[in-house]
Order: structure tokens, then C-alpha cells, then sequence
């Protein structure tokens, strides 16, 4: 199924290793999604502080202030006080935990990506906010320390 919204999809970026950023960045543009970059959680929250709305969370597990992808999107229901649909990236399944937050879809992505795949999931995932915006829907907070394994433990 083709899913597409009627306008671009803004996809915010974040990821500390600004090789990978640039080629995610690239590839979204391809599919006629705006990519803004953070390199840290911490500046994707300035961005969001400055009025940022993006419809998907692209997020690196693994950020270089030893913060978790899992963090940053808990941080950013937070203050928006709403779920942002996630995509969590990794290269190390192994080491991960599988959030668990109520209100907005959220997947782990083993890294290599398929773009393809990678294009259609944030239609259909900006597609899904963007239905459920314009609802009254309840602010919802995450549940803190509601995980699980990669290995569904």
C-alpha cells in the first residue's frame, strides 16, 4: 500500500555521527521528506523549544552523551506533551531495550536500512499523526522504566 500525506513529511534527524546524518539526510530528501539534523538530544529539544512540530523522531539508539534514542523520545512526549512517532536505529540489537510508550508507534531498525522501507514507514507514520492531531485525544506520558529486551524479555 502506497500511503502518501499532502504535504512533505518533516522528519527530525538525530544522530552524532554527522557521515551517516548527511546520507539519511540525503535519502529523505529523495523521498520529499524535510530532514532537519540534531546532533544530540539536547539540540533537537532547542529545536523543538523554537517551535519545531515533526511528524516522525528519526533517532540513532545509541547517542554520544550516553543518552538513549529511548530517552530522547520519552524527553520529547514530555514536552510537547504528546508521542512523536519513533524510528530507533541501531547497529547493535544486542544491546538494546524496546521502549514502550503509549499513544505514537515506535520500531527498532536494525542498521543497515532498507531506504525503501525506511520512506514508506515515515508515510505511514506521519500519516497516522497527522489523522490523529486535529482529535481531542488525552496528553499521554510515558511510562518510565516500561521496557523490553530486544529479545522480547
Amino acid at each position: 500500500m502506497n500511503v502518501r500525506t499532502t504535504t512533505a513529511p518533516v522528519v527530525l534527524q538525530i544522530e552524532d555521527d554527522a557521515i551517516l546524518a548527511v546520507s539519511v539526510e540525503m535519502l529523505l530528501r529523495s523521498g520529499s521528506v524535510r530532514s532537519p539534523v540534531a546532533a544530540s538530544g539536547d539540540e533537537a529539544l532547542r529545536l523543538i523549544a523554537r517551535g519545531m512540530q515533526p511528524d516522525v523522531l528519526l533517532l540513532d539508539y545509541h547517542l554520544a552523551e550516553d543518552a538513549t534514542g529511548n530517552d530522547v523520545a520519552e524527553e520529547f512526549a514530555l514536552r510537547l506533551g504528546h508521542t512523536v512517532p519513533t524510528i530507533l536505529l541501531t547497529g547493535d540489537r544486542a544491546n538494546v531495550e524496546i521502549p514502550w510508550m503509549p499513544g505514537a508507534p515506535m520500531i527498532l531498525v536494525a542498521k543497515p536500512v532498507d531506504p525503501n522501507d525506511l520512506l514508506e514507514t515515515i508515510q505511514h507514520f506521519t500519516a497516522l499523526l497527522r489523522s490523529t492531531r486535529n482529535r481531542h485525544v488525552p496528553s499521554i506520558h510515558p511510562v518510565a522504566n516500561k521496557t523490553t529486551s530486544a529479545n522480547g524479555v
